[in-house]
């Protein structure tokens, strides 16, 4: 999957946020007392409460969330369904609104949808990246959640897309599933047929099936997982 060669290189998702020290991880997961299902579904609450922890942390930037068992879907019917699901698949980076995210990897455009169910991703992009169209230590997809409506009349089947581009802007809660201002990144090896949209959410009895198909990307962008 990787080319250990760049494994460690930093490459920002969020422009004007182009050093690593403006990045601080963040705990969403249950273990967090802080963190409730009422504080994340209410979106002014829930970015107060990243923004005043990224000033604490001199950060610009929150991330974090990959395979966190977390309980903040309790009480949205949309992750309830047979086996409720808990497990993130996926590594968020919370920030202020109209933030535009940066492309990592070159690539193509998979494919776009507009995911409008309350809890669900809202804007969404999937790019398919391979060695063959340029220098990207990731064969594969990345999957860009939770973004502005106005960023989809830019978007075409089959783009190109360069390390660096501007991809969108993050999304407001009215816009982007009901959440506080963020990205959901994900990183897919089969796509599975799927066009704009892939779970980002997964129970913990299929944990192993989606973390084998959904790799940590933390490495791939240089950031730690602490």
């Amino acid at each position: 999957m990787a080319d250990t060669t760049s494994h460690f290189k930093f490459r920002p998702l969020i422009e004007g946020e182009l050093q690593l020290s403006r990045y601080c991880s963040v705990d969403l997961s249950s273990a967090n007392p802080a963190i409730s299902a009422a504080l994340i579904q209410n979106p002014a609450d829930c970015e107060a409460y990243l923004e005043d922890y990224c000033q604490q942390r001199h950060a610009g930037v929150a991330y974090g969330g990959y395979l966190e068992n977390r309980q903040l879907y309790e009480e949205n019917s949309l992750f309830q369904e047979g086996e409720a699901r808990s497990l993130h698949l996926g590594v968020d980076f919370w920030c202020a609104a109209d933030r535009f995210i940066l492309a990592p990897f070159p690539g193509r455009i998979h494919s776009f949808a507009n995911n409008r169910s309350e809890g669900d991703y809202g804007p969404t992009l999937i790019i398919e990246h391979r060695r063959a169209w340029g220098a990207t230590p990731f064969e594969g997809y990345s999957l860009y959640g939770h973004l502005a409506e106005s960023s989809m009349a830019a978007w075409k089947i089959g783009g190109s897309v360069q390390a660096g581009d501007r991809l969108a802007k993050l999304g407001v809660a009215q816009e982007n599933g009901g959440y506080a201002p963020h990205l959901h990144f994900q990183l897919i090896l089969d796509i599975e047929g799927r066009q704009g949209d892939f779970p980002g959410v997964c129970a913990p009895s299929d944990q192993s099936r989606f973390q084998e198909n959904c790799p940590d990307p933390l490495p791939l962008l240089g950031l730690s997982n602490t």
